[in-house]
Parts: structure tokens; C-alpha cells; sequence
């Protein structure tokens, strides 16, 4: 197990961190030494809220969270003022806010808040609205009160899936005060006492996907690599166990749609790709019969991609045997599923440390698909592999 810190003392220092102010909406507050958090009872709104967000570059794709802590501290001393504050991860939509730009209005100075529906910087600004600005799932929250003191530590424990969320899809993290009328005041990372900063510390384990691996690494590599799709590429839940010759015209028990291509730059949505996988390449991933659907690539990314229809299935199983002829020390092999709640990729499982040509195996449960079907009822996946 390894363990990795970010904020006073960390392995890296790249957090950020300001807070949102509804009756100073074009304000930024990036450089202040205290960050805020409030609900106004009186006005029936939130008012303040505080982003944070790590460097969790350090920790590798795919690793196993075992625990993960945050730390807060106290930034003024007051009376006796029980309160509770709701970490969540922030979403997609608001991706390049910037502790330089951001305000309540604004997320980078230019950009209007996912959440503000009117984008004019209302009370539905200052990244505030669940399942827009931040996940409603979630991250962890802290029980509070003013009477501790100045410099009090707060000892937050973080959802572990959630960060295994946040190693793909980082965009921060957002504090969210409870309906009560309190104002709660921790220490930024701006503050002149070190101690006093934020700390975000993480045990984690990195996963061997593999359970073969090749001790060896291949000294020659082919310029124009290739990336096999799998000799069994399955998906078990409410998915037919036969396999059609061709895709079915409409989703619907047995449908399949497979197709492949190359790209300089990674695809960001679920379309098709650009070559549809033929009557016998469905037959051949369908099987082990050792013959591989190839798609090759140079300086490229290297793409397979898999929907298939799997109705009320509350979960599945992901199953695919594949090689490369570019070693996955230099170039990793990736299993992505999109995620249609968050409008994005997340990764299930990485290969890093299996030669080429070797056979790689990814087997991977998705305990809830409630995320990860379309409007059809249709998930969708894909390996991936960069030529260099």
C-alpha cells in the first residue's frame, strides 16, 4: 500500500482552493487566508460555498482506494454553533473553474456556472445545484462548531469509490452547507500559518488487472501498432448469450452495435466509430477461436467500441482476451464505460505491465449500471491503446 498527500507537507502542492460569494458575485476570493461556507435562513438560500480541488495526478488509474482523509481547520473561534457541511465531487460541467477567476457568478471569470439556468449569476449560481454543478452522491461531511477554537482540525473521511471516480474525472470538490443558519469559516491554503492549510491524504494500492504477466519487455516495437478487440468479449446482466451475424436494427434483447477506429484525438462521446465490425468479426469476439479483430494505428489512438443492449439488468460482468504488439509498459491498454449521467468516459480497469503480443485479460463487475445505460437501455464500452 502506498500512501500520497496533497496540501501542507504533501507529495505535491498544486491544490487550489476559494470560495463563492452571493452578495459579492463578481468577486474572486482565490487569495484569501479564509474560506466560507453558508445558508441564510432568513434569505432560504445558500450563500457561500468553498471549492477545493487536489493534484491526484501522483496516483495511478485504476489503483484500489483504501482509505482517503481530509483534513479542515477551524478559521475563527465563536459561540457554541453546531453545524454540518457536505463535501461532493464537482461534475464534468463545470470543468476549468480556476481559484484565479472563479466567482459566484462565474466559474473562470467567463463561464457561467452548469447550474445557473438562467446564466445571468442568480441563487442557482456559485456551483450549488446537485446532480448539474456537483454529484448528489455524497463524498463525505464534517460535524462542526465554532467553539472549538481557531486551528481546530476536522478529520473528514471521503467515500473511497468516489475518489476512484476522481482519478479520471477530477474537477474538485465542493463544500455545501446544511439547511441551518451558520456561517462556517476554515483555513485556506493561503493561510501564513502552514499547519493551519488544507491536507487531503489518500491509501491506495495499485491492481495488476492481469492476472498473467510477462516478466519480460520486447526491445523492438513496430511503429504502426495494433490493438486486438477480445477473442471474449462478453457482457452478462440481461445481454442474449447468443450472438447475432449482425447488429440488431433497434435496441432490444440481443443488440449489438461493434465497431473500431483510429484517432488522433480521444473521442469525448458514445458515437459509433468509423468501421463497422463485420458479420464474422462479431462470430470471432464471440468465441475463443484465437482469431483477433485488428485495428491499427500510428501516433493514433487505437479504438475499440462495444454497445450492447442489457434492458433492467441492474448490473454486469465485462469480459474481453485481447493483445498488442505494443508493449503495455510504453503505451497502457484501457477499459472505458461511458457514463451517461455525468455525459463522459470513466475507466474500469488499465493493463500496464504485460509485453507485447502477450494475451491480456480484462474481467471487471459494474455493480450498478444506473449510470451507465442510455435512454434504450443500451451500454456502451471500449479498449483503448495509444500507437507511439
Amino acid at each position: 500500500m502506498t500512501t500520497f498527500t496533497d496540501g501542507y507537507l504533501g507529495d505535491v502542492s498544486s491544490y487550489i482552493d476559494t470560495y463563492l460569494d452571493v452578495d459579492a458575485p463578481t468577486t474572486n476570493n482565490g487569495t484569501g487566508s479564509r474560506n466560507y461556507v453558508y445558508y441564510n435562513t432568513g434569505n432560504a438560500r445558500i450563500e457561500r460555498t468553498t471549492l477545493l480541488k487536489f493534484d491526484l495526478s501522483g496516483i495511478p488509474d485504476g489503483s484500489t482506494i483504501n482509505s482517503a482523509t481530509l483534513y479542515l481547520y477551524e478559521g475563527s473561534t465563536g459561540t457554541t454553533f453546531p453545524y454540518i457541511t457536505y463535501i461532493y465531487r464537482i461534475l464534468s460541467a463545470n470543468t476549468g473553474w480556476t481559484e484565479a477567476g472563479a466567482t459566484w457568478n462565474t466559474r473562470s471569470g467567463a463561464d457561467y456556472w452548469a447550474g445557473d439556468s438562467g446564466n445571468n449569476g442568480g441563487d442557482d449560481a456559485g456551483c450549488h445545484i446537485a446532480g448539474t454543478d456537483y454529484s448528489s452522491t455524497e463524498l463525505g461531511h464534517l460535524h462542526g462548531d465554532r467553539v472549538n477554537g481557531e486551528g481546530y482540525e476536522y478529520t473528514i473521511s471521503l467515500s473511497t469509490s468516489q475518489i476512484e471516480t476522481m482519478l479520471t474525472s477530477d474537477y474538485g470538490i465542493v463544500l455545501i452547507p446544511d439547511t441551518q443558519n451558520y456561517l462556517q469559516i476554515f483555513y485556506s491554503s493561503d493561510v501564513a500559518v502552514e499547519a493551519y492549510r488544507p491536507k487531503l491524504v489518500i491509501n491506495y494500492t495499485v491492481v495488476s488487472i492481469s492476472s498473467s504477466v510477462s516478466s519480460s519487455v520486447s526491445s523492438s516495437l513496430s511503429i504502426s501498432a495494433s490493438i486486438s478487440s477480445s477473442k471474449s468479449s462478453s457482457v452478462s446482466s440481461s445481454v442474449s448469450s447468443s450472438v447475432s451475424s449482425s447488429p440488431s436494427p433497434s435496441p432490444s434483447a440481443g443488440y449489438q452495435n461493434y465497431t473500431r477506429g483510429d484517432y488522433v484525438a480521444l473521442p469525448t462521446n458514445d458515437g459509433d466509430l468509423e468501421t463497422a465490425y463485420s458479420a464474422s468479426d462479431y462470430t470471432n469476439v464471440s468465441s475463443h477461436n484465437e482469431t483477433f479483430i485488428s485495428q491499427t494505428g500510428s501516433s493514433q489512438h487505437m479504438i475499440h467500441e462495444f454497445k450492447d443492449y442489457v434492458g433492467s439488468g441492474a448490473n454486469c460482468r465485462l469480459t474481453a482476451i485481447l493483445q498488442t504488439d505494443l508493449d503495455t509498459a510504453l503505451s497502457h491498454v484501457y477499459l472505458d464505460i461511458y457514463n451517461y449521467h455525468d455525459s463522459q468516459w470513466d475507466n474500469l480497469a488499465e493493463e500496464n505491465d504485460v509485453g507485447a503480443d502477450t494475451d491480456i485479460t480484462f474481467d471487471v463487475v459494474v455493480p450498478d449500471l444506473s449510470n451507465f445505460k442510455d435512454g434504450s437501455d443500451v451500454m456502451c464500452c471500449r479498449i483503448r491503446q495509444e500507437a507511439i
